[in-house]
């Protein structure tokens, strides 16, 4: 039976193993969204992130996945540290494979994500236009890793998409065929495209609820590509984390679900819409300036299909979004995502078009 670790079993876990500064050692429940159990405390390593794999995940609808996905998750953070450095990325301290846990480095300050900005009301072109960025750094990197076969430590557990499948095919695009029947036709060859496309690393789970907003110190050393300022007017960046998705794959897969996010929070937001659907300009400018490997129109076009599918994966699918309870809001949701299904927009104008002109109903 695996070691199942709670809030009241870490500090004896980690002094077990000598990782603790002082026994009985600070320690605090954190969000581990839906599918984990992630818990902040100190040790020898500094304040650490604790994360250890649940099979079942908390949703209403039954929802399982594999427990060995943390490995997954290990394998991509110490690939992406390797690529964006600290801040961007959280070091890995230790992993513990018979427990399926690992201990990562905790961000400092109050790590406030990108997600609860947002749903605050902020509308940063300069955030967006960084998370385009780091995103298209991340895709540029792993795609010359694939196409130079110099792949890095841990191929094995990035290698396959069955937990893509188990936590992104099965629970949002097969559900959506199940439940709007009306697109299944046009899902259906989505679906066999992502999973027959390994072009880089698809992270599966690039959104703003995995953006950390971290505050630098005003002279310390980061890309300033990557730099804006925060609600405060402080010098910030990103911190990406929950990486148990990632997989050699389609990275328009990764476009079209962060788009998800900003065209959903510009419905949260309506009628106060407009500033937070022009973010999609500054989110894919930020990712174009950094993509070579393929045309990022092309790869933006790929993922202005994944965008369909997901904005409707997010209101009928078995992860629903918890901040549009209102029908008349859902509904809109429902009709933008079927018009980006059945039109096919070939560029982000014209999806900006589509969307903007259902949300003159809210």
């Amino acid at each position: 039976m695996v070691f199942e670790l709670s809030e009241h079993n870490a500090v004896a876990y980690l002094e077990q193993r000598g990782w603790l500064t002082l026994p009985g050692g600070r320690l605090t429940v954190l969000s581990g969204g839906i599918s984990n159990v992630v818990l902040a405390v100190e040790t020898v390593f500094g304040p650490v992130v604790l994360k250890q794999s649940r099979q079942q995940l908390r949703t209403a609808d039954p929802w399982f996945s594999d427990l060995d996905r943390l490995f997954r998750e290990v394998a991509a953070c110490r690939l992406l540290h390797s690529i964006l450095g600290s801040p961007h990325v959280p070091v890995v301290y230790f992993l513990d494979r018979q427990a399926y846990l690992c201990g990562m480095e905790k961000m400092r300050g109050a790590c406030v994500t990108w997600k609860e900005y947002m749903l605050a009301g902020w509308a940063s072109v300069a955030a967006a236009r960084v998370a385009g960025s780091m995103l298209g750094r991340l895709h540029e990197a792993t795609a010359a890793l694939l196409r130079h076969s110099e792949l890095p430590d841990g191929p094995a557990e990035l290698a396959g998409k069955r937990v893509f499948e188990q936590l992104r095919v099965q629970p949002y695009y097969r559900r959506v065929c199940e439940r709007r029947p009306e697109v299944a036709s046009l899902v259906a060859p989505i679906i066999e495209s992502t999973l027959q496309t390994t072009e880089a690393l698809c992270h599966g789970d690039y959104s703003p609820k995995n953006l950390l907003v971290v505050g630098l110190a005003p002279s310390e050393p980061v890309d300033e590509r990557f730099v804006f300022a925060d609600p405060a007017g402080g010098r910030a960046t990103f911190c990406l984390v929950d990486h148990e998705v990632a997989h050699w794959g389609d990275p328009a897969m990764d476009v079209g679900f962060c788009l998800t996010h900003l065209v959903l929070k510009s419905i949260r937001h309506a009628p106060d819409s407009s500033r937070f659907v022009v973010l999609g300009d500054s989110f894919l400018s930020g990712y174009s300036a950094q993509v070579a490997f393929r045309d990022p129109q092309e790869l933006i076009r790929r993922g202005l299909a994944h965008l369909g599918v997901c904005i409707l994966a997010r209101i009928d699918g078995t992860s629903k979004i918890e901040y549009l309870p209102e029908e008349p809001r859902r509904e809109v949701a429902r009709r933008i995502g079927r018009r980006l299904l059945r039109e096919a927009p070939g560029t982000w104008s014209q999806a900006r078009d589509l969307i903007e002109s259902e949300l003159q109903a809210l």
